[in-house]
């Protein structure tokens, strides 16, 4: 079954890096949303490839720097994803400060959680998987990400 789902994130990273590549070579870089698109798309390539080559090896070496990759791609998909909302929106001067914090904090939050030390690896009949070894390091991560989708919420419904 891992190796079910490492196919798909796979695939959905080919998804993503042929959209970002169409969207090249159509050569409309005018347009910031359109930039941020091809943003949005590469990153949401790196984070699925991240994620499928994490559940595709049995050496914890090489899944932790699928590990790195992916959860890099998740921050840099967060990001650019309030940017273009913030934009789609008109809201982006009135959120500039809250996306360059969260942007900062996003580095921080990153830098701690592909830190090996801050989580452990453990083998398991689906495969390998990890845990953080400080409920800090957990606690700090999933605040970050329920910010963002905070974020996201509130500017989508103010959209409607």
């Amino acid at each position: 079954m891992r190796y079910v789902y490492a196919v798909v994130m796979l695939v959905c990273s080919v998804i993503a890096f042929f959209y970002a590549m169409l969207m090249l070579y159509k050569k409309n870089y005018k347009k910031i949303t359109y930039c941020m698109l091809i943003l949005v798309s590469v990153a949401s390539g790196v984070w699925s490839l991240g994620y499928g080559g994490m559940f595709i090896t049995n050496d914890a070496n090489v899944f932790s720097k699928f590990r790195m990759v992916g959860i890099s791609g998740i921050m840099l998909f967060m990001l650019f994803g309030q940017i273009i909302i913030g934009i789609l929106v008109g809201y982006l001067d009135k959120l500039k400060r809250l996306i360059a914090v969260e942007s900062l904090l996003g580095i921080i939050v990153m830098l701690v959680i592909i830190n090996p030390s801050s989580y452990s690896i453990k083998m398991t009949e689906t495969g390998i998987v990890t845990e953080f070894t400080s409920t800090f390091v957990s606690l700090f991560y999933t605040l970050y990400c329920v910010g963002i989708a905070a974020v996201f919420v509130v500017v989508s419904v103010d959209m409607a």
